[in-house]
């Protein structure tokens, strides 16, 4: 959304400074509020479906548990809701692994090694010779 304003000359230094500071201002505060708009409108489509499944996961578990209130449940609930998720965070942790900065800079060694092995293989390696049609045709005569 651009705003066409009148072009003044600016007389000083410090004029183009204010105004540069006042569009900065006036641009940082459209892009938070596009950020905030769409940032809410993602968590309400998160936001209803997860509190539907959380009310029928209580009440459906406090008429299988009739001597638990639905606080309860829902404390209990939340406790594993957090454990799983923790969990699952670790579990993928594990997945993808975690490298030091030692094992970091051995593996970048040891590229670099490989890399350098193939460029002195590629460039001793004695080139195919092209075999030409005549090549051919005194094969064929040999034959």
């Amino acid at each position: 959304m651009a705003i066409c304003m009148p072009r003044r000359g600016l007389k000083t230094g410090d004029e183009a400074a204010a105004a540069r500071s006042r569009l900065r201002n006036q641009c940082r505060k459209l892009i938070e509020q596009e950020r905030t708009k769409k940032k809410s409108l993602q968590i309400e489509k998160i936001r209803v479906p997860a509190a539907r499944w959380w009310q029928e996961t209580v009440q459906a578990e406090a008429q299988n548990a009739v001597n638990l209130s639905e606080e309860t449940i829902g404390r209990i609930l939340r406790e594993e809701w957090e454990e799983t998720r923790l969990k699952l965070e670790e579990d993928s942790l594990e997945q993808i692994g975690e490298l030091d900065i030692e094992q970091m800079l051995a593996l970048e060694e040891e590229i670099r090694t490989e890399q350098s092995v193939r460029q002195t293989t590629s460039e001793s390696a004695v080139p195919n010779p092209t075999i030409t049609v005549d090549d051919v045709n005194r094969m064929e005569e040999d034959t």
